[in-house]
């Protein structure tokens, strides 16, 4: 595919993010629902430009990057400070052209060892419609 197929999905993006957090501390095992767990701002900002996808995740104070590719198929990931820690969320997606403009869908995963029996991994779906469109 070429590079014009890639520019058909230049633009902003937004919409949200859900999923559940589990954390084993030393065999006790919690799960959290998101929203919700201390993140109430589930909001995901994303623009591509020329194969390059940038991410903004406020909830979270997360930023991130990716690729796009000619068939809509996004990797990238997003960083954010937890605990001291850069926590480092895998991101892969979907873009998909309908009549009233592109939409960006699929999952994300995450497993951060914090150290003293403490592991935390999260997984979920997000979702994010051209706005640029709107």
């Amino acid at each position: 595919m070429s590079l014009a197929r890639v520019l058909t999905f230049n633009g902003s993006y937004g919409g949200s993010f859900s999923g559940t957090v589990v954390t084993d501390n030393n065999g006790t095992i919690t799960t959290s629902s998101l929203p919700g767990s201390g993140v109430t701002n589930t909001s995901v900002q994303l623009a591509v430009s020329n194969g390059v996808v940038t991410v903004s995740v406020p909830g979270v104070t997360g930023t991130g990057t990716g690729t796009i590719d000619a068939e809509g198929n996004i990797t990238g990931t997003v960083t954010f400070q937890s605990d001291g820690l850069t926590v480092t969320v895998h991101f892969v997606g979907k873009a998909i052209q309908t009549t009233t403009g592109d939409v960006i869908t699929d999952t994300w995963s995450y497993t951060e060892n914090y150290g003293g029996g403490i592991v935390v991994s999260g997984s979920g779906v997000w979702n994010v419609s051209d706005t640029t469109t709107a």
